[in-house]
């Protein structure tokens, strides 16, 4: 499926590297949409009234999900989109970022998720770099959007909250239920960009392929964390953050779990919906860690007794912090090395022979997205 980019967007294909995927699992047909993939196989009559999401009090199951995820996927074909444009998507942690992402990727759009938190000095130079076609966003994340928006005016924007003239409400294109079959991408094709977080300069736009997104479940997430459709991931980071992504989007549905997504991270916050929704398997950085150890939280270990696996990766692991936490809560705490460049972690400790503050050499690779130089 060919795709309809800016002049110039991206490197000569001489100049790309070669993609080795070493493990037979990661062996994808030419054909592959990563919607399909993660949302069809929960589908089947067993798992459709699953849960899919559980968010403030509510639960979402696959089949209600897949209505939606359709439902908007459809508007924004009878809006204008063809496959390529890229879209920003501005959501807090919540069902409507999920819906938006993958509906994105179902019609061959490429999604550019953006971090709440960002002002509109950083949001502008976003825009003026993937010249998105389409905005999506919520009414109390807007104020810094409007005042990017000069930057480069997306052809039409989406807008969760009440009506506001020059946008399309988000209550209209996902009200009614549409039927949108995925369309008919290549594993090679762009489903997004993930914006790196300037450290060095401003914020660059790494590319990631439908075949990118399904890599990483099937090396990091299968090998290491083995999860199982009874898994049920929490944890802090933004969905906008690839490791927020994975741990709490593609990994659950990838093997037919479920995600619990807390919007404003705060100790008590966190340790009550692993309380409420018995999650199992945590993603959060070292810093989050040690908040909710020095919080003491009430009743804390009980609460979180259903956890089997924390993983750690954005930042070095403490000795302290994974110590204390295993002492408190009796599960070890998974460090990983990972990066926006290669979409999530790909250096890991195991499950049984975790230990913090790690040499690369004493961690197991997986290559989530290898990539080989041209000799």
């Amino acid at each position: 499926m060919k795709q309809r980019l800016p002049e110039n967007c991206l490197p000569s294909p001489d100049l790309l590297p070669e993609l080795v995927f070493a493990l037979p699992e990661l062996q994808y047909p030419q054909r592959l949409n990563a919607c399909r993939e993660l949302l069809e196989p929960n589908l089947e009559e067993q798992r459709r009234s699953r849960a899919a999401i559980y968010h403030q009090g509510r639960v979402v199951s696959f089949e209600e999900l897949a209505e939606r995820v359709e439902a908007f996927a459809a508007s924004l074909l009878d809006l204008g989109l063809v496959a390529g444009d890229r879209v920003l998507l501005r959501f807090w942690n919540q069902p409507e970022f999920i819906v938006a992402w993958l509906a994105v990727l179902r019609v061959g759009g490429i999604a550019v998720a953006t971090m709440p938190l960002l002002r509109a000095r950083e949001l502008a130079s976003i825009l003026r770099d993937c010249q998105p076609a389409f905005a999506v966003t919520q009414e109390d994340l807007w104020e810094e959007m409007e005042k990017a928006l000069p930057a480069h005016p997306p052809a039409q924007i989406i807008y969760r909250g009440t009506k506001r003239t020059g946008t399309v409400n988000w209550d209209e294109v996902t009200g009614r239920p549409q039927k949108c079959p995925p369309a008919e991408t290549e594993a090679e094709n762009l489903a997004l960009l993930a914006y790196t977080s300037g450290s060095t300069g401003e914020p660059k736009g790494t590319i990631h392929t439908h075949r990118d997104v399904l890599a990483m479940a099937d090396s990091y997430a299968r090998n290491i964390l083995a999860p199982a459709p009874e898994d049920i991931f929490a944890g802090t980071p933004p969905l906008a953050f690839t490791f927020g992504l994975g741990g709490l989007l593609v990994f659950p549905f990838r093997f037919g779990a479920a995600t619990s997504l807390l919007e404003r991270f705060s100790p008590p916050a966190l340790v009550n919906v692993i309380r409420e929704t018995a999650a199992t398997i945590l993603f959060c950085s070292a810093t989050a860690y040690n908040m909710i150890l020095n919080a003491e939280v009430p009743g804390m270990a009980d609460s979180c007794r259903s956890l089997r696996l924390c993983v750690s990766a954005g930042e070095t692991l403490p000795p302290t912090v994974f110590t204390a936490w295993k002492q408190k809560l009796g599960v070890e705490i998974l460090d990983g090395i990972g990066s926006t460049e290669m979409l999530h972690i790909f250096i890991s400790n195991r499950s049984g022979a975790a230990r913090p503050r790690c040499r690369a050499t004493a961690l197991s690779p997986w290559p989530c997205n290898s990539r080989v130089e041209k000799s």
